[in-house]
């Protein structure tokens, strides 16, 4: 492979690399700033009574979502690096 070739591949991992990047920062910031408003509005006494119940039941809906993201995206990563191993 010509030096120039490697050049090119590397500027496409790079690339590849802030696109993936770019869209785990957004998988992640969504849902929790999502998360972040709904508890604020609890704390701050903005809902009250069911309303309440409902803020806190879709705040704990959102952080499962985002913890199984998270694990996820870490089981990937452990696949991606070799460290994951299947026994069948």
């Amino acid at each position: 492979m010509s030096s120039q070739s490697r050049l090119i591949q590397q500027k496409q991992s790079e690339q590849a690399y802030k696109r993936l990047m770019t869209s785990l920062s957004h998988d992640v910031k969504t849902p929790l700033a999502s998360l972040v408003g709904y508890l604020e509005a609890v704390e701050s006494k903005m809902v009250t009574g069911a309303e309440k119940e409902e803020y806190i039941r879709v705040a704990m809906e959102k952080a499962h979502h985002l913890k199984d993201f998270v694990t996820a995206l870490f089981e990937w990563v452990k696949l991606d690096a070799g460290e994951q191993y299947f026994s069948f």
